[in-house]
């Protein structure tokens, strides 16, 4: 139920969800899809984490890391040793795998004339198998739904998002362009 202020209350807090996304890009792609999810997560009283996909020692602490967590999230994150053996411990334990996209990194477009976002057919091979390896593909339109629909069984559109920080940004650019009555 929602309080008088319009956010969820929540009373078992045993039963909030733990993530750990786990992220093969950097920059903007990060911080729209991996950040801020983990933001709104917090918001709505859950908590996670966020792990490089390049971690060194991932393989080796991917036990230790999903016995701290309810699901994965794997955002932009192609399917190479320490990715693959994060999925086989969170299968171990039977959690949510997902894999999580902004882009078209799963088809090979090498070949399609002014593409600004160019993957070999080896590195769309390394995503498909992970999107593959998971339960729940999420992506940021209905364009990219689509297209992963061919290769995945379910697909939700979870859009960009923005964070507080963002919006308070916003609210004082907005503030800044009001007449002031002072002035007047």
């Amino acid at each position: 139920s929602l309080d008088s202020a319009g956010r969820l209350e929540v009373e078992d807090t045993s039963a909030l969800p733990r993530c750990l996304v786990l992220s093969g890009c950097r920059g903007h792609s990060r911080r729209y899809r991996a950040w801020h999810f983990l933001e709104a997560l917090t918001h709505l009283g859950g908590s996670g984490s966020l792990i490089d996909a390049d971690s060194r020692g991932l393989e080796s602490s991917a036990g230790f890391l999903v016995e701290q967590v309810d699901f994965v999230v794997l955002q932009r994150a192609p399917l190479r040793s320490g990715v693959s053996a994060l999925v086989s411990a969170a299968r171990r334990r039977s959690l949510p795998v997902f894999f999580d996209t902004d882009d078209l990194l799963f088809e090979d477009l090498s070949s399609v004339p002014q593409t600004d976002l160019v993957f070999d057919a080896s590195t769309a091979e390394d995503f498909r198998r992970s999107i593959s390896a998971a339960d729940v593909c999420l992506c940021s339109t209905e364009f990219l739904a689509e297209r992963l629909s061919r290769l995945h069984k379910e697909v939700c559109v979870l859009r960009n998002g923005f964070s507080q920080m963002m919006d308070r940004a916003a609210d004082r650019a907005w503030r800044a362009k009001l007449p002031n009555p002072r002035q007047q």
